[in-house]
């Protein structure tokens, strides 16, 4: 059985379709964990009367902890041997399950399809060949690093639910950017990670989401990266490399969105300009990192006022 999860918080706009999507799965053998995180609109309504309507769907209510801890209570409640999370405002083609689920089994212990902003991959039946890469674990993780092929959302995968819970590996919680967080030492416990370039999810792109926000939560991503070097150098040294290259990219992110939209915070731009500084000789060099970073590189040897400026109107 497949446990698919949803956090939920304040999303009526779109909750109905995504819970649609996930109930006419082609695969029926599948729970439907949705958990409210104590939501103030209609959501929690739209979920009972999914749960009325369908002996699958169970509804579960957290006191207001954040998507991880919404997560997290979804993983502990699950009873499949696949575990699948979804965001509350995307969808699924019916056929995502079913496709993936071929590939998460044995010793392949995670399936990824592509994630698409076009609704379009709905409606496919994308019967057509897709290309099918196998990788190990820690072949996967050093992608995902990398930002190439493996994006680090845990949406758009099905993951074996022992990577979860041998030893126990929960979403960190009070912080953002817990999916970046927690995909490098997930990906690394699997020992075959099957990615198929299928687009079968729809990834929505919310204007009300807190990625098109200028929250101060947005540099969680600094720590985030910071702690994943220090992780990777401890328990996976061999990434270390992609890990710092993961590190500045999250500081030109940063650096950029301060020079767009938050001049306030020009001491934390200066010290993303010093990890880029750091780092930019060894990875202008590297094969492995992706061209916009090394342009990106290339620009800071202008001096971190050029870089700004080149940022604000980029």
């Amino acid at each position: 059985m497949i446990s698919v999860i949803v956090p939920i918080y304040n999303a009526q706009a779109y909750l109905e379709d995504t819970v649609k999507s996930i109930l006419g799965q082609t695969v029926r053998d599948l729970e439907l964990i949705l958990v409210d995180d104590e939501s103030t609109d209609g959501s929690p309504d739209i979920c009972h009367r999914a749960a009325e309507k369908d002996s699958r769907v169970r509804v579960l209510t957290t006191a207001h902890g954040g998507v991880s801890a919404a997560r997290n209570t979804g993983i502990e409640a699950s009873k499949g041997d696949i575990l699948c999370f979804v965001d509350a405002d995307d969808m699924l083609n019916p056929l995502f399950l079913a496709t993936l689920r071929d590939y998460c089994s044995g010793k392949n212990e995670i399936a990824v399809a592509t994630l698409s902003h076009n609704p379009a991959c709905l409606t496919s039946d994308n019967s057509g060949h897709a290309k099918k890469i196998t990788l190990t674990g820690l072949q996967a993780a050093e992608k995902s690093l990398y930002q190439q092929i493996i994006l680090n959302s845990p949406c758009g995968k099905l993951f074996r639910r022992e990577l979860f819970f041998n030893p126990p590996l929960r979403f960190r919680n009070g912080i953002r950017f817990e999916d970046l967080e927690i995909a490098t030492p997930l990906l690394c416990r699997a020992s075959r990670v099957t990615v198929i370039d299928r687009p079968l999810y729809f990834y929505r792109d919310n204007p009300g989401g807190f990625m098109n926000s200028n929250s101060d939560a947005r540099m969680d991503c600094l720590k985030v990266t910071d702690d994943t070097v220090r992780w990777v150098t401890a328990n996976q040294p061999t990434l270390t490399s992609a890990a710092i290259s993961r590190q500045v990219s999250a500081s030109f992110h940063i650096f950029r969105w301060i020079s767009k939209h938050r001049p306030d915070l020009r001491q934390v731009a200066a010290q993303c300009f010093e990890t880029i500084k750091r780092y930019r000789r060894s990875l202008l060099l590297n094969p492995d990192v992706r061209l916009k970073n090394k342009f990106g590189l290339l620009a800071s040897f202008l001096g971190c006022r050029l870089l700004s400026t080149i940022c604000r109107i980029s």
